[in-house]
């Protein structure tokens, strides 16, 4: 009952009241993405620029933690496509789209206000390290396939490129780098600053979980439901369950880490691959339609995981 008052609800109560407000037409599909801009662009960079300053860093970086998620994900993300290629007779761009459904987690709007709350702002560096390497890790891979397929060999040669540019001009790619080289410079944070990064970031996890239900308002669960229910079901309960054997009996991790990799595996789809999907026009409804079932299905599969992890 603890998880369910002190974790489950403050973050899923938030979903669904964005979910209601955009159904119900109080609340535009128009605002929720400028919502969405602010959050990714504004808040949390604050949020993690503040908490690389002002937190003791790991030394070193538990590598071993990043094995075992983006290995558990590589994994789902396999059997997914496989599955979705053999068993659904899915053309090879689609599949390659399911398999990122079924090991690409919803980081930046669930998953780090679950761990987050769950665990407190030790879990700052763990949570936004694996936000910031995961998009260029899904972006390259799927592209990779996808565009290798096709013949796209001018895009294949310009992703290095592009993929460079992304970086230097994400937000929370720049605010992680600069917070950690503020840190091991040992400057101290003006005060205004430190006001000013304090305030935004408060409004981060709030505003990421409404906007995340917004998102879910526009989505519609059609068609192929045993696809996306093998999909759903892969990355809810195999992803997690695969870094949780590479964390515990392959890997050496320490127990926090380990408990934040498992707790981040366990998120539903991540709004990335619709994304990608839409820009190639391969399986994007399904893509939609599998981050719904696989949001409304983890209310259930995070309180059993976050039992397990011994959360209170």
């Amino acid at each position: 009952m603890d998880i369910i008052v002190d974790i489950i609800l403050p973050v899923f109560g938030i979903v669904l009241i964005g979910y209601v407000a955009a159904r119900a037409g109080f609340f535009p599909e128009a605002a929720g993405k400028g919502l969405a801009y602010f959050v990714f662009n504004f808040a949390i960079p604050p949020l993690l620029f503040r908490s690389m300053v002002t937190q003791t860093l790991p030394d070193p970086i538990e590598w071993s933690f990043l094995a075992s998620y983006f290995g558990g994900g590589g994994v789902a993300c396999l059997l997914g496509g496989l599955l979705s290629k053999a068993l659904f007779r899915r053309d090879f761009a689609a599949a390659v789209i399911t398999g990122a459904t079924s090991g690409v987690s919803n980081l930046m709007l669930l998953a780090i206000p679950l761990v987050l709350t769950t665990f407190g702002d030790v879990a700052t560096f763990p949570i936004f390290l694996l936000l910031a390497i995961n998009a260029p890790i899904m972006v390259m891979t799927t592209t990779l396939l996808i565009e290798g397929r096709h013949g796209g060999g001018e895009n294949i040669r310009a992703l290095p490129r592009n993929l460079a540019k992304s970086l230097v001009i994400n937000p929370i790619v720049m605010a992680l780098i600069l917070g950690v080289i503020w840190n091991l410079c040992g400057w101290k944070l003006p005060h205004v600053v430190d006001v000013l990064a304090m305030s935004l970031g408060q409004a981060a996890l709030p505003c990421a979980v409404f906007s995340m239900g917004v998102s879910l308002a526009s989505y519609r669960i059609a068609g192929a439901v045993g696809e996306i229910g093998m999909a759903s079901t892969i990355k809810l309960v195999l992803h997690p369950a695969v870094v949780w054997l590479l964390s515990t009996h392959v890997f050496v991790v320490e127990p926090l880490w380990r408990d934040i990799a498992i707790l981040a595996a366990a998120a539903p789809a991540g709004v990335n691959v619709y994304m990608v999907a839409t820009r190639y026009d391969a399986g994007a409804n399904h893509a939609a339609a599998t981050m719904l079932v696989s949001t409304l299905f983890s209310v259930l599969t995070i309180g059993i995981v976050l039992h397990l992890l011994g959360a209170r």
